[in-house]
């Protein structure tokens, strides 16, 4: 019997039943047997550290994402039109990601869907730094009001840039409202010059925003508002996306509940993405 010590902790024993020959140990293979019980201890104390990091990273993680998604109500909170907007944007978004993998357009990888969903949970984290008279405004925006109104995405990328770690997720919060034609803000870029995350948030925030009741409209019907996204397909959207949303909408994965009379489909709807 070898006791495994490791700092002075016993991890283990290592027992040693007698030779099949009979015979006695050698000194060499005792000391074989010292040896190995030493790197079994440390590998058992190595799985143990290992297994308590994980278990210390997946609280940590688990944390951070449910302070992402608290975030994410906390703004959608300050305008009674978009309770759950954010996490809607961010399921939809995440849907678009797995139906382009099946497409062969991207990687769907674990680190890359979870980059999608809180990127797309935070998108609109720049509207805590706009005045509720504008946020709240029960008629379309004034010319003025609207170029304050699209400050929200280089807000919310101000937000995000200086955490260590997050960078990954400025793509979704300050392209999403860049437009496949160049006419987009708040860098006029084209095609897919726009960062993917953004041209696929773009996609999810205009379907909710078009579905939705807003201070300055009314909603429409899912199928109604699929029809306007492949309408802007090439012009507002990248078609590609749109085409992976429709995918996943003809597949009965996109659902929205509320449904209002819409009486304006030619409204301009980015107004309050």
């Amino acid at each position: 019997m070898y006791p495994e010590f490791l700092q002075k902790d016993l991890v283990g024993l290592l027992l040693l039943g007698d030779k099949l020959s009979g015979e006695l140990y050698y000194e060499e293979e005792i000391k074989l047997f010292v040896t190995l019980a030493n790197d079994v201890a440390m590998a058992v104390k190595n799985a143990e550290l290992i297994k308590d990091l994980k278990t210390a990273f997946d609280r940590e993680h688990n944390l951070f994402i449910q302070t992402s998604i608290a975030l994410a109500t906390a703004i959608d909170a300050r305008d009674k039109y978009t309770h759950g907007h954010s996490e809607r944007v961010s399921e939809f978004s995440q849907l678009i990601v797995k139906e382009l993998a099946l497409m062969g357009k991207v990687e769907s990888s674990p680190e890359f869907m979870e980059t999608v969903q809180l990127s797309a949970l935070l998108h609109d984290i720049g509207k805590i730094g706009i005045r509720d008279q504008i946020l709240n405004k029960p008629a379309p925006l004034t010319a003025d009001e609207f170029e304050v109104m699209k400050t929200h995405v280089t807000i919310g990328a101000n937000i995000i840039r200086p955490v260590q770690g997050l960078e990954h997720l400025i793509d979704g919060i300050l392209y999403h409202h860049e437009r496949f034609d160049g006419n987009g803000y708040a860098s006029g870029l084209k095609g897919l010059n726009i960062p993917l995350l953004g041209r696929i948030v773009n996609v999810a925030d205009s379907y909710d925003t078009i579905t939705t009741t807003r201070s300055y409209k009314e909603s429409v019907l899912p199928i109604d508002a699929l029809a306007e996204l492949k309408k802007c397909a090439g012009r507002q959207f990248d078609p590609e996306i749109v085409q992976a949303f429709e995918n996943a909408f003809n597949k009965g994965l996109i659902e929205r509940k509320e449904i209002i009379h819409f009486s304006d489909m030619s409204n301009n709807y980015t107004q309050a993405a």
